[in-house]
């Protein structure tokens, strides 16, 4: 649905590359920055949450729990609303009868949506940093911390699937050990590769 609105093209975008989706039968209220206010982010923040492992935090921060429109929100007058990131809450205002949401000023409120509402702000929230756990070690570090997994850590280098395997959202991998590859090696004709 944001497609169709002209002066969020940048922040639509950033959902389609973030492949973020909304649980079925969940009511949010869409708080998204224009593409000025993503464009008035220096280009240092904008690199930064455009990476992979921050931009879903980002992109969740943006979206409040439930479905309201301005009237409720305005109800809601100095109390923190959660967002789809549990850590993170911002603090709904109502400044000379204009709402704001985190000092973000709303633009256009009270467009709706399959699920919810959407409304045009004026500033990207960005969550604090503290609420962004660490970035997990690559798959290449995790394998290096199990000496019995050298060999599959060589393997999968030569097969150059590293990159293309960090880059899924998510994966589980089965590492056999190197005496497991030894053995497979040794029972086939790729014994002398070992």
């Amino acid at each position: 649905e944001l497609l169709r609105i002209p002066e969020v093209s940048i922040f639509s975008q950033w959902l389609t590359d973030s492949k973020f989706r909304i649980h079925s039968g969940s009511n949010v209220t869409a708080l998204i920055p224009s593409d000025t206010a993503i464009m008035a982010l220096n280009q240092e923040n904008r690199k930064f949450w455009k990476d992979s492992y921050t931009m879903p935090f980002l992109i969740r921060a943006h979206f409040l729990h439930e479905a309201y429109i301005s009237d409720q929100l305005k109800q809601h007058a100095n109390q923190e609303i959660a967002t789809l990131d549990p850590r993170t809450k911002w603090e709904i205002r109502v400044i000379e009868g204009n709402l704001t949401v985190n000092n973000a000023s709303v633009i256009t409120q009270d467009i709706p949506a399959s699920n919810g509402f959407i409304f045009i702000i004026g500033q990207v929230l960005i969550p604090p940093l503290g609420n962004i756990p660490p970035r997990q070690p690559g798959l290449l570090k995790k394998l290096e911390q199990v000496p019995a997994w050298e060999r599959f850590k060589l393997e999968i280098q030569k097969s150059g699937l590293v990159q293309e395997i960090e880059a899924s959202q998510r994966y589980t991998i089965f590492v056999p050990d190197n005496s497991a590859i030894k053995k497979f090696y040794n029972q086939t004709d790729l014994g002398n590769l070992v």
